[in-house]
């Protein structure tokens, strides 16, 4: 917003400006209200009431409904890191732990770079984009079993496949699977061997990394 783009809701940034000064400037009181606005909490899904807004279309945004958008890179890497316990899997202290998580930021950020050596930016499928999110270290310490990570410990914890198929879709796309999906996955599992079932969890926790709900923030 500015001289070169007016708000498309004025009446709304001049209340919203009324109401933090005479909160005495509070941000938290700021953020807590934008974020739990019914504009803020909306589904990305286009519907009936909504399908001719589309700002990439050249559209003026109207906020029927969230705008999918590209993560950036630190940020898609910063929800692996949250969502696996990469960096801890198979180290078995802070230091060895945090300079491995700094050491795959430096990858990260040269594999989201561009030719011409810019600062990464977003993920936007490029081949060396790909291929870190489908085979590098980071993403096999990321569905590694060893101590430390995230899949060592859902696993080693009590509960049937339901359980866990709840707690990776909540790890990884923060909602709980639909009944279709929770149905689909537990029957896989069924009946499988201690080894085929460990390689079956981590094929679906590398299909959950992969996946555009995962990698795009909607």
């Amino acid at each position: 917003m500015g001289p070169h783009k007016a708000p498309s809701h004025p009446e709304l940034l001049d209340r919203l400006s009324d109401e933090f000064v005479k909160s005495n400037y509070d941000l938290k009181q700021l953020i807590r209200w934008i974020c739990n606005t019914e504009a803020y909490n909306l589904t990305s899904r286009f519907g009936r009431k909504n399908d001719i807004d589309n700002p990439a279309a050249g559209e003026t945004p109207l906020f029927s409904h969230t705008y999918v958008k590209q993560m950036e890179a630190e940020q898609l890497y910063d929800s692996l890191i949250v969502a696996t316990n990469a960096h801890r899997s198979g180290r078995s202290n802070w230091s060895d732990a945090e300079r491995q998580r700094q050491q795959w930021m430096q990858q990260f950020v040269v594999a989201f770079g561009t030719d011409e050596n810019d600062e990464a930016t977003t993920f936007n499928g490029s081949i060396p984009q790909a291929l870190m999110m489908m085979n590098s270290d980071l993403i096999q310490n990321a569905i590694s079993a060893e101590k430390g990570s995230y899949l060592r410990t859902m696993l080693t914890g009590r509960g049937p496949d339901s359980n866990r198929v709840r707690k990776m879709f909540l790890a990884t796309l923060s909602r709980y699977p639909t009944r279709q999906e929770s149905s689909a996955i537990t029957k896989g599992l069924r009946n499988l061997k201690d080894a085929d079932k460990l390689a079956a969890y981590q094929d679906f926790f590398w299909a959950l990394l992969n996946s555009n709900e995962f990698i795009f923030n909607h």
